[in-house]
């Protein structure tokens, strides 16, 4: 126990004896500088920052303007970019009420296929499957047939 009592006094005075040399070689003004640096540097980068906001600000003022037309004469960039958003946001709602055709669309044209590959076939002699099937050189031969006979 007295060993281990004398072995962290030891080791205390160790410590307070270093202690001076651990900051030997710091330098006040050397830190005064590069902390000087380091606020220029990040006063710099907000000024980069406020300045891309700025011109990000005013080409989406311009291209507002743009796509509003005569409604935005005489309106201030924020009335303008205010009025482009409700726009953007009515469009949106609209798109979310979109109800899809494309069903009603493929069952129509299944249920006309027939009837239109007929009516290709009465005029032109050639069904819509025939005509899907033929190569390029087939298809000009075709079409320059069908001018031909009808007229351009």
């Amino acid at each position: 126990m007295k060993q281990l009592a004398i072995l962290t006094l030891l080791a205390a005075l160790l410590c307070a004896g270093f202690s001076p040399l651990v900051h030997a070689d710091w330098d006040a003004k050397l830190e005064a500088q590069e902390e000087a640096k380091r606020r220029a540097a990040q006063q710099e980068e907000a000024r980069k920052r406020a300045e891309m906001n700025r011109i990000k600000k005013d080409a989406e003022a311009k291209a507002a303007r743009g796509y509003l037309g005569k409604e935005a004469n005489g309106k201030s960039d924020d009335e303008v970019r205010r009025l482009f958003a409700e726009r953007q946001a009515a469009m949106t709602r609209q798109a979310a009420n979109y109800r899809d055709p494309t069903p009603e669309l493929r069952k129509q044209e299944a249920d006309t296929r027939k009837q239109r590959d007929d009516g290709m076939k009465a005029m032109y002699g050639k069904s819509l499957k025939e005509l899907q099937g033929m190569s390029d050189k087939e298809l000009e031969a075709f079409s320059r047939d069908v001018e031909k006979k009808y007229g351009k």
